[in-house]
């Protein structure tokens, strides 16, 4: 309908024109009834869809090439990387039957508050292109992101189920969530491949896989991270209390775990064994002069003599001040049809300093995977099992401390003897195993 007073408006502005034209008639009428026309609000969504842009190059900065760390930011990443350590023993004594995902993220997320001063979860709000700045306001930004984490998950659902009854696929990064991770940890639950969200509903049962991912950053030591994560079969033994790749302990370990939990517990258990054996295989590769293709070749050759496959979609990295730096490394041996950014991350030749993580994530099934209408909960494309275990390593023997070295054998092993290529692993946890005595 006409706006009131629309056909005198209409004859003044026909008065005015100097023609009299139809043109200048409907510029005029859009003029005054249409005062904010499609160009402007066109101008004001780019201008804000720019700002958004730059607060999110502000959140997560990137770097061109891998950076070798001096010896002070190696002491800080040292410091970081106990953190998490701590923070999976703390969790030991909570993951158990009966207990929710969502209880675990609560536990870790105290501990991490409460126990490592000057240190804060770095999955938290990761990703999120408002997310990092709000939390900044405290109490009133912390309510402002639980509003933006709802209404943005909310939407992703509703668009879900729209496509789901048209028949078409929601591609996952359609909505990025506003506030990033919603969560202080990921905790992927058995065909869950990585960066599983906590849920409050989500109880664990006897015989489930359980990986749970931290990340911690401390402040006092310059933003330094370590970046760790270990499996737990539900109702079962602990799985790194075997050297990885004793395969005579480990076939106990799974009869074991059989018995405990079921068959279904049984299998995953050895899918879990699998997965810490090709990370130390990894580890027991890297040192410097070695590059990272010959590394992630090691790693794939060890899932793939077990009989599982290696997940290629997602990647070990760099770290150090920032939580992902270059390189960007496939846990799998070199391919023809690797694109550009794959080809120069694998010629990468490991020098002294470098530190970089290794977490393999291996399925059962077909390495494929498929990303959540939520954009974070990773599964396996095939419903497979996936399990994962993860260490953040420094290249080189260039500071002293406990490191863990290459052996002749394949293996592992703690040592304080600087002679020969080394690496030190930045978050071993106590009491876990790495080589039979």
């Amino acid at each position: 309908g006409e706006p009131p007073g629309g056909a005198a408006r209409r004859r003044a502005n026909r008065a005015r024109s100097p023609e009299g034209s139809v043109e200048a008639d409907e510029w005029r009428d859009d003029a005054v009834v249409a005062p904010l026309g499609p160009s402007l609000l066109t101008r004001v969504l780019a201008f804000g869809f720019g700002v958004a842009c730059l607060i999110h190059l502000r959140l997560n900065p990137r770097q061109a090439l891998p950076t070798v760390k001096t010896a002070r930011d190696l002491e800080d990443m040292r410091v970081a990387g106990e953190m998490a350590a701590r923070v999976i023993e703390h969790l030991e004594g909570v993951i158990g039957p009966g207990v929710t995902t969502g209880e675990i993220d609560a536990a870790a997320a105290a501990f991490i508050r409460d126990e490592l001063h000057g240190a804060s979860a770095a999955p938290l709000h990761y990703g999120g292109v408002t997310g990092g700045a709000l939390w900044q306001l405290g109490a009133p930004g912390e309510a402002l992101c639980a509003s933006a984490h709802l209404a943005s998950h909310a939407l992703r659902v509703a668009l879900g189920l729209v496509a789901a009854v048209l028949g078409a696929r929601l591609p996952p990064a359609l909505l990025p969530a506003l506030c990033g991770f919603p969560a202080s940890v990921c905790i992927s639950v058995n065909d869950v491949v990585c960066h599983g969200v906590p849920r409050a509903h989500q109880a664990l049962r006897a015989g489930d896989l359980v990986n749970v991912d931290v990340t911690v950053t401390s402040t006092r030591h310059g933003g330094a991270h370590g970046d760790s994560s270990k499996c737990w079969l539900i109702a079962g033994p602990l799985l790194d209390t075997v050297s990885p790749g004793d395969e005579a302990a480990e076939v106990a370990l799974v009869a074991e775990t059989t018995r405990a939990t079921g068959a279904a517990g049984g299998r995953r258990a050895a899918l879990a064994l699998a997965a810490r054996a090709a990370l130390f295989k990894g580890i027991a590769t890297a040192h410097p002069g070695v590059t990272l293709g010959e590394v992630c070749a090691a790693v794939e050759a060890e899932a793939s003599r077990r009989g599982f496959a290696s997940v290629t979609a997602f990647r070990g990295h760099g770290i150090g001040r920032r939580f992902h730096e270059p390189p960007f490394l496939v846990h799998a041996a070199p391919r023809r049809d690797d694109d550009k950014a794959t080809r120069a991350a694998a010629a990468t030749v490991l020098r002294p300093g470098m530190v970089i993580t290794l977490e393999p994530m291996l399925n059962a099934g077909g390495p494929e995977v498929i990303v959540g209408v939520d954009g974070w909960t990773v599964r396996t494309a095939d419903g497979s099992d996936s399990a994962q275990w993860e260490h953040t390593v420094a290249i080189g023997d260039t500071v002293a401390g406990t490191r863990v070295r290459a052996g002749g054998d394949g293996g592992v092993s703690g040592s304080r003897d600087h002679e020969g290529p080394a690496v030190e692993v930045l978050t071993r946890r106590k009491g876990e195993v790495v080589k039979s005595q």
